[in-house]
């Protein structure tokens, strides 16, 4: 965005160990560098930005071709050809008439190496071969401009020139050159003197709105000079006077810019200019480490007892977090032989499993922002209660016929009651169907299971207070006229339902070979499941059920497909309803 001159603005920056799972930024490339790019008889960088394309020779040490997004060439140099070629470039720095000459694309006393690149600017040093000669700079190319730093001189002074073809082409009468001070001369005259501060200049085609600007950063009293050149190119120079090819500069570091404006008009292109090279003050605002919140534990209580060996841990959450670190030990203190040390935790609950019954525990919790953590929570403790009844029936992944179901569980020797829960959830946070905690007998039969379902139950005895709840059980409700023949012999089978096509019902045939989970469902065309006809522990045999559209299923005609899922594999057929 825009910035006005002498406000501020204000930049907040945020960074991340590695490995934290914190999104990595990502920059478009706005400076692309192409190496060794053979340009106008010379090895070359290539340089790509979103304003012009730079052709740096390397061992010349100067800029050759500047074209800008149509492809016009603002330097135009060609090896051959003085004025129409050879003369052409940026900065063609150094003229010594002894022969010791640097920084022009016609040279090849200089090497250029990469110093760093990034996605918003590149940086090269080139230096010259001639070690009693000694020439260094520093370019730095952004998006819209180049900066040059010359870091080191050698024996003469030097100038900053731009000999080139405004436009793509010199024209005399049509192009210009317009001074700091506003002063618009066309491209046939010549003038010089030193230019009034800040000292920057433009070329423009009289048939443009781009133009190219060149920038002296360091104001000074040296003579500024331009002049045509054969009506061929430009030829102006920081330092030069028309007369004099002695450089009149003299010291180090100095640094210049140049670069393309997409405008020609005074006021809006000294803006464009001023941004490129004005000096920006930055200061580093008070380092913040990131304040990670301690979450508040809720429950097993501090203090409390009877809990179940496999208790459900919950706490609040903390603004920001992505994870939680989860600590259960018999230790007091934390520091070792931990029942629990989870550091992935993703929510704000934790069931924990196996926990010794009658033992004491002490647990705590903190929170993570990427990869700070922030303080644990206060330290609580809970005390398990006493092992909870043996269940009995019905067993463990039981698979029954009957929606009504008849619970069993052990006589537990001194209990003034028990506790029965069955749900839907195995950790019976929610779903919960039956939760009597006031039973006097070892027993009870619940009524109104849904085929198809999968359900989960447990028992607790109190005495005088909780006793831990037993181990965990399931059992599920197959649908009503499932038909087994235990005595035939079974392999893993699906047969292709009778009749087919079906109005309005079918029956199924399928084998087991070994007892286990068993499932079969039936799905659209579309693989949307609509109903499970089956799911539960089955013996081996083979089994027949029958299947007619109910209220999963709207009665459509069409194709559906059943699948029968084992240990042993998976098969699925199709069947055609007909209304």
């Amino acid at each position: 965005g825009f910035t006005a001159a002498g406000t501020s603005r204000n930049f907040h920056l945020y960074f991340d160990v590695a490995g934290s799972g914190a999104p990595v930024a990502t920059v478009p490339d706005q400076v692309e560098l192409t190496d060794d790019v053979f340009f106008e008889g010379q090895n070359s960088y290539m340089i790509a930005t979103p304003r012009a394309t730079y052709y740096y020779h390397k061992q010349g040490g100067g800029f050759a071709g500047l074209r800008d997004q149509e492809n016009r060439e603002w330097i135009g140099y060609h090896p051959t050809g003085g004025s129409g070629g050879s003369y052409r470039g940026i900065p063609n720095m150094v003229f010594d008439i002894s022969g010791s000459s640097f920084f022009h694309p016609v040279f090849i006393n200089a090497t250029s190496s990469i110093v760093s690149r990034g996605p918003v600017k590149l940086t090269f040093r080139t230096q010259s071969t001639e070690p009693l000669d000694p020439w260094e700079c520093l370019w730095d190319v952004y998006p819209t401009y180049a900066k040059m730093t010359l870091v080191t001189k050698g024996r003469t002074g030097y100038w900053f020139l731009y000999e080139g073809t405004p436009g793509g082409s010199f024209e005399a009468a049509t192009d210009f050159v317009v001074r700091s001070s506003g002063q618009r001369t066309p491209a046939s005259d010549s003038w010089e003197g030193d230019v009034a501060p800040p000292e920057w200049v433009y070329f423009g085609d009289g048939g443009l709105k781009r133009t190219l600007y060149l920038v002296n950063h360091q104001d000074d009293g040296n003579v500024d000079s331009y002049r045509p050149q054969d009506d061929l190119m430009t030829v102006f120079g920081f330092g030069r006077s028309l007369a004099d090819l002695n450089g009149f500069m003299t010291s180090v570091p100095r640094t210049f810019t140049f670069g393309l404006a997409e405008d020609s008009a005074f006021v809006p292109t000294s803006r464009v200019i001023a941004s490129a090279f004005r000096t920006i003050t930055a200061s580093a605002g008070t380092v913040e480490i990131l304040s990670v919140g301690v979450p508040t534990t809720l429950a097993p209580e501090n203090g409390a007892s009877g809990v179940s060996g496999s208790p459900v841990f919950f706490w609040t959450r903390v603004s920001g977090a992505n994870r939680y670190h989860l600590q259960v030990s018999v230790d007091p203190a934390l520091s070792g032989s931990f029942a629990v040390d989870d550091t992935s935790v993703s929510d704000t609950s934790r069931q924990v499993s196996g926990l010794l019954a009658g033992t004491t525990y002490y647990w705590r919790v903190r929170a993570a922002i990427g990869g700070e953590y922030g303080s644990f929570a206060p330290v609580w403790s809970f005390t398990t209660g006493l092992t909870g009844p043996v269940l009995w029936t019905p067993l463990d992944g039981a698979a029954l016929a009957n929606g009504t179901v008849n619970f069993v569980w052990s006589n537990f020797l001194g209990a003034s009651s028990y506790h029965l829960q069955v749900g839907e959830d195995p950790a019976f946070l929610t779903g919960i169907l039956v939760d009597n905690a006031t039973l006097l007998d070892t027993t009870l039969s619940v009524p109104g299971f849904l085929p198809g379902k999968t359900y989960y139950w447990r028992a607790g005895a109190r005495m005088g207070g909780p006793t831990a709840f037993s181990a965990v059980r399931s059992f599920s409700i197959v649908a009503t006229g499932i038909d087994r023949n235990p005595s035939t012999p079974a392999s893993f089978s699906l047969a292709q339902n009778y009749p087919n096509p079906f109005n309005p019902s079918t029956m199924i045939r399928f084998g087991i070979a070994e007892r286990g989970r068993t499932k079969l469902e039936v799905f659209s065309i579309l693989g949307e499941r609509l109903a499970t006809l089956v799911d539960g522990e089955l013996e081996p045999g083979s089994y027949s059920i029958s299947f007619a559209p109910g209220e999963e299923i709207p009665g459509t005609s069409g194709v559906y497909l059943y699948k029968l899922s084992t240990r042993a594999g998976v098969i699925v057929r199709k069947m055609l309803f007909m209304k």
